[in-house]
């Protein structure tokens, strides 16, 4: 059965996401930019209220993916309050200068992350040799959500694919980025990833509705 993720800008998204049949929520701020690190207190009132798998982002600005150390201290302090909280998991992803995964941060925010789930998020849709980083990942994350290193899901559908058979014992692919509603079932049958992640898709004038969230559920499972 493959598994929606619903990203929850408030505790009403994560409860509707919720109520509709959500498997688990991405908790961020700001989604016009894709995402930026929620605060610490809607995290708090989230994992409160829902039952369901629980992922923070964890995008302390959306210059892209490249962060400073004064950046890198800031993402490992509230890395360690989210263990404390007692999420789900941490969202994560990070760059050097030459747009190549940052391997050593990526593996010192998933150590201080431990014991959550980590997942890779798009900064592996803007990263140069892709393949490298994910052979290096190994045993790292345990999760990736990618577009498939294109603006959408739709565009990138066959690197996903691919990637699937090539890295899917190692890592729990998520598709995510641009997804339409109408698409989800040809989505499917072309990618058949055990998790697909929506944003807009299930949202009416803003706020996540638990029917349109039921009706992707029941897109991805046919």
């Amino acid at each position: 059965m493959c598994k929606l993720e619903v990203i929850a800008l408030t505790l009403e998204d994560a409860v509707n996401a919720q109520a509709g049949g959500a498997a688990s929520v991405e908790i961020v701020e700001n989604l016009n930019v894709g995402g930026l690190t929620p605060s610490l207190e809607v995290v708090r009132a989230i994992r409160d209220r829902v039952t369901i798998h629980t992922r923070v982002i964890v995008r302390p600005h959306a210059r892209g993916f490249v962060y400073s150390t004064k950046e890198t201290d800031e993402i490992l302090s509230y890395v360690g309050e989210l263990v404390k909280i007692g999420v789900g998991g941490v969202v994560f992803g990070a760059l050097h200068d030459d747009s190549m995964i940052n391997v050593p941060l990526v593996q010192q925010v998933a150590h201080a992350a431990t014991p959550l789930e980590v997942t890779l998020h798009r900064a592996i849709d803007a990263c140069r040799e892709p393949e490298v980083a994910l052979n290096q990942l190994v045993g790292i994350v345990q999760r990736v959500l990618t577009s498939g290193q294109r603006q959408s899901v739709w565009e990138g559908r066959e690197t996903i694919r691919c990637w699937i058979a090539q890295y899917g014992a190692s890592f729990t692919f998520a598709c995510g980025g641009g997804v339409r509603a109408e698409q989800l079932p040809a989505l499917v049958k072309a990618i058949d990833a055990p998790e697909y992640h929506v944003g807009t898709a299930a949202r009416i004038n803003g706020v996540v509705d638990p029917a349109l969230v039921r009706a992707l559920v029941e897109a991805i499972n046919g």
